[in-house]
């Protein structure tokens, strides 16, 4: 996924911090894009307003069904 400004400058950030393992760096990055501790740090599409897929948009918050 294309990364704005802000997701290179944190990307180059995390890959000097684990010392030159871009592998273990990207893995750590967009596991805190997925837990939504990054927010910002990837391209909007806009024709559908993000790159994710519905079920990775949503707030954590669920319906209660049958009430």
């Amino acid at each position: 996924m294309p990364l704005t400004s802000k997701g290179k400058k944190i990307m180059e950030a995390m890959t000097r911090t684990y010392q030159g393992d871009s592998k273990k760096a990207e893995q750590i990055f967009w596991g805190m894009v997925e837990k939504r501790k990054l927010t910002g740090v990837e391209e909007v599409d806009n024709k559908y307003g993000s790159n994710r897929p519905d079920s990775q948009k949503r707030d954590g918050k669920r319906s209660k069904k049958g009430k």
